[in-house]
């Protein structure tokens, strides 16, 4: 009698269990569902409205395929903008964005090296100071690197907007814990006693084990600078030294589609607009599919101490 009891009792304690984990399922699925159509949406509306003219645009629905054959039409209005000045932003956008990764994860890497493995004087206080960095909104620096870059010489230049768009404390940081924890100290101490100085053991012992965090650390990067908007507005004066994602700006103030400027003559509207950010978007689309692997591999690395 006392075990049909318990059975009972054991019964009756499961099936709530299930339920709620049944509806939590149900509710994750449907707010993963929710966040995938507010992505994806505009991001298919962005795809498919270079496909379609002016007035197909309003007369077919968002989602409606027009003609292969648009883009090219579209493509040669874009074109049609301070002679073909569009394909040297993409140009520009390649070479800064290039530039700026090699030097920015390379300044990372050495200086989260130098402050987790050497004995560097107030390197509590520096590490204090890269925090700061990274909590304080990247526009409040804008004036100090104006100045730093100006009384170089660097006001206009390609050299100037690479400097500046280098720095990147989040990237210091990130390679300080990684220094500091995933790899053993006794490595350290081990090249010492070989007779490696500090950047021999940084380039022959550290770097070849953190790959991973180069990865990381170069995605980002690219990422930051390639939608990199406000330092070019700041740093470039001449429009043809533009990147891609600020010269747009000035392609976008003589169109009237958005200038609403009854002397804006260019053939250019919404559809345009579509393939131009379809353009500058689709780099960063292309190397998140093809890195997505290396990257879960990579953040996965710094969770075990090897």
């Amino acid at each position: 009698m006392t075990s049909t009891v318990n059975t009972k009792v054991k019964v009756s304690d499961k099936s709530p269990a299930k339920k709620s984990f049944s509806f939590g399922k149900l509710g994750t699925n449907f707010t993963l569902l929710f966040i995938a159509i507010v992505v994806l949406v505009p991001a298919l509306w962005m795809t498919i409205a270079p496909s379609k003219d002016r007035a197909q645009l309003v007369t077919l629905s968002p989602l409606e395929f027009g003609s292969i054959g648009s883009y090219l039409t579209r493509w040669r209005n874009l074109m049609q903008y301070d002679n073909e000045v569009l394909i040297r932003w993409i140009e520009n956008s390649f070479w800064y964005t290039i530039s700026i990764v090699l030097l920015s994860t390379l300044m990372s890497l050495l200086g989260g090296f130098a402050l987790a493995a050497t004995n560097i004087k107030f390197k509590r206080q520096i590490l204090m100071l890269v925090m700061i960095a990274m909590i304080i909104p990247g526009i409040a620096l804008v004036m100090p690197m104006f100045v730093w870059v100006n009384r170089l010489g660097l006001t206009d230049t390609e050299l100037g907007l690479i400097l500046a768009s280098s720095l990147y404390p989040f990237g210091v940081f990130l390679s300080y814990i990684h220094f500091s924890t995933v790899i053993p100290k006794e490595l350290y101490e081990a090249a010492k006693i070989d007779g490696c100085g500090y950047f021999k053991i940084f380039w022959k012992v550290a770097l070849p084990i953190s790959k991973s965090l180069a990865g990381i650390v170069a995605f980002f990067s690219f990422v930051g600078a390639w939608n990199n908007f406000f330092l070019p507005q700041v740093f470039i004066l001449s429009g043809e030294k533009h990147p891609l994602s600020s010269g747009l700006t000035l392609l976008f103030t003589n169109t009237p589609a958005f200038s609403g400027n009854s002397s804006a003559i260019l053939p250019i509207e919404r559809s345009e607009i579509a393939l131009s950010a379809m353009v500058i978007t689709l780099p960063i689309i292309l190397l998140f599919l093809f890195s997505q692997r290396f990257l879960s591999r990579g953040m996965l690395a710094g969770s075990v101490k090897s």
